[in-house]
């Protein structure tokens, strides 16, 4: 099932979430095209980076995905046992916030 999007206007590229298959899909807004499929384990919840235009997909793991190359560039094993929620950029601060699912109230914090 795809799930989430995000739109990099410096390449131009929509990045969607599929769940059914733990993939990241990248899709030219030029060709409407399939240019990548980045295989994540539990891809679900994501955001873009505008600043370093990186990829952030919260998971079981954590990874960062270059947006110009589409390749995992870091991973990180979260210091929680917790599933990760929802992805967000926090522009004032530079970096990346994940909610924790099963502990409300929770937020990791990360960036790369």
């Amino acid at each position: 099932m795809l799930c989430f999007t995000a739109y990099d206007p410096a390449n131009h590229e929509m990045y969607v979430s599929n769940d059914t298959n733990s993939m990241l899909i990248t899709i030219s807004s030029a060709s409407n095209k399939v240019v990548a499929e980045i295989p994540i384990p539990t891809a679900l919840y994501f955001a873009y980076h505008p600043v370093n235009h990186d990829i952030y997909v919260a998971g079981s793991t954590r990874y960062v995905v270059d947006g110009s190359s589409n390749e995992i560039v870091s991973e990180f094993i979260s210091t929680s046992s917790a599933e990760a929620g929802s992805a967000t950029f926090n522009p004032v601060a530079g970096s990346m916030h994940v909610s924790i699912t099963s502990v409300p109230g929770d937020v990791e914090i990360f960036s790369s």
